[in-house]
């Protein structure tokens, strides 16, 4: 069986096509960079760690399977002119085919809001317009231990000294906040 191709699309194939030994010759531009990940959202959280789940975008837009994943995390809104600074999350693999679903989880997560976005890269390098951003907040979920030792110290006829000793930020770990009269 014989396929017949159009003279137009035959030679922009043989132009595309590899060029052998020929040092003369030069690979097409792929002049289209990945789509950009519109879904990006927290699907889970949990005390420490946060799920993200997105849809994977495509080489070329939504057509192929991109390169690379950049992602990135801060706690402040991560704008574009800001990516260079925001901390990387790593991913360790490559980004599934197109329309795939992806997902991370992210750990060590506390006390604090984290952003998080992408980008997607193929192999030139081009890269995809930024994600939409999300965020994770964390509350501090260890209260400071409770006060085992209050005592009054002192008393005269107009004031009480009270005198304990003092717990951390997280039970009997960190510091507490410091307060004056």
């Amino acid at each position: 069986m014989r396929a017949i191709v159009p003279l137009g699309i035959a030679g922009l194939l043989i132009l595309c096509s590899g060029c052998g030994d020929d040092e003369s010759c030069q690979p097409c531009a792929d002049g289209t960079p990945p789509a950009a990940v519109t879904d990006l959202r927290v699907s889970e959280r949990t005390l420490e760690t946060a799920r993200l789940t997105w849809t994977a975008p495509g080489d070329d837009g939504q057509l192929g399977q991109a390169a690379a994943y950049d992602m990135r995390t801060a706690t402040h809104p991560l704008l574009a002119e800001h990516w260079d600074a925001a901390t990387v999350v790593p991913i360790g693999r490559a980004p599934r085919p197109a329309g795939q679903a992806e997902t991370l989880t992210v750990a060590q997560l506390a006390d604090s809001t984290y952003y998080f976005a992408l980008k997607a890269a193929d192999e030139v390098p081009q890269w995809s317009p930024l994600s939409n951003i999300v965020a994770a907040e964390y509350e501090d979920a260890i209260p400071p231990a409770a006060v085992t030792d209050l005592a009054v110290a002192h008393v005269t006829t107009t004031a009480i000294e009270l005198r304990w000793t003092s717990t951390g930020d997280d039970s009997l770990t960190g510091w507490v906040v410091d307060w004056c009269e």
